[in-house]
């Protein structure tokens, strides 16, 4: 109480001191004292705001939250800390393939700090929140876009473990990917790292046995996303049409030049599993 009184009685003799033997305070200090008044009131007038919108539920990504570039870029940044999810001394490759794919994608913006990319995680923990705006805000082609980056970033360290696969496929979901499509999305990753693997060992990825076309047979169903033991061409052709729509990269050509090639990446994995299926089921 007598620290509030004081506090009072000095802002009192900046601004008022009354006539008297009082020496009156230098302007610099008046200025001083005036903007840390403004600031106080500012912060709390932030703060009064921030909590009515929480408590009104208008806050960070709910449906008033505007799907301008600051906010979708903020939905990959929690959802890619939400896949990594470790501390900032490990996996600092991810978190450093985070930090540039964000610049590149929004160089509009000023970057992250590498403390703001580390803490996005713990700043928002509720990753739901984030792949539920962006159901409703993201165009397809976004949410594809969203949902390959988050693939990436979890092979980036090479494998997925058991946490980020069913992270990815509970997100996905929310995008609204049928698991068929989250597995082949999946699957088409896992195939270009089983391959840099047989390369880097200079084996042929295909193999030479006996059993090759049954293993080509097993890879084009998993390109897909469809069970080994698929055996109608129906549910091929099915998936195929559903597939090709959503990722032909001409969907893709406004999007940058790493998007586009992973579009055609992923567009000829497709059509090569799809073609080599009609082959064997028919």
């Amino acid at each position: 109480m007598d620290n509030t009184h004081l506090y009072f009685s000095t802002l009192l003799f900046l601004f008022d001191n009354p006539e008297g033997n009082q020496e009156e305070a230098p302007w610099i200090i008046r200025l001083l004292a005036l903007a840390i008044v403004f600031f106080i009131l500012y912060a709390s007038y932030k703060l009064f705001f921030s909590l009515l919108k929480e408590v009104l539920g208008m806050g960070t990504f709910s449906k008033f939250f505007k799907p301008s570039d600051q906010n979708k870029r903020l939905t990959f940044a929690v959802l890619g800390a939400h896949i990594i999810v470790s501390e900032r001394d490990q996996n600092s490759e991810q978190y450093a393939y985070l930090s540039a794919y964000l610049r590149k994608h929004f160089p509009k913006l000023s970057p992250f700090s590498s403390d703001e990319i580390f803490d996005k995680h713990r700043i928002y923990p509720d990753f739901l929140k984030a792949a539920v705006w962006s159901a409703e805000f993201l165009n397809e082609t976004e949410r594809i876009n969203l949902f390959d980056f988050l693939i990436d970033l979890g092979f980036y360290n090479g494998s997925l473990n058991r946490r980020e696969t069913a992270l990815l496929y509970h997100i996905g979901r929310i995008l609204k990917f049928s698991d068929v499509e989250i597995s082949s999305m999946l699957n088409i990753r896992g195939v270009h790292q089983e391959k840099a693997r047989a390369h880097q060992q200079n084996k042929s990825f295909e193999g030479s046995s006996s059993s090759s076309m049954d293993h080509k047979q097993l890879k084009a169903l998993k390109i897909m996303g469809l069970d080994a033991n698929t055996k109608s061409y129906e549910s091929v052709r099915k998936v195929y049409r559903e597939l090709a729509r959503k990722h032909h990269p001409d969907r893709y050509h406004n999007a940058s030049e790493a998007d586009q090639k992973l579009a055609h990446e992923r567009f000829t994995e497709i059509n090569w599993a799809h073609d080599y299926l009609k082959e064997r089921l028919t």
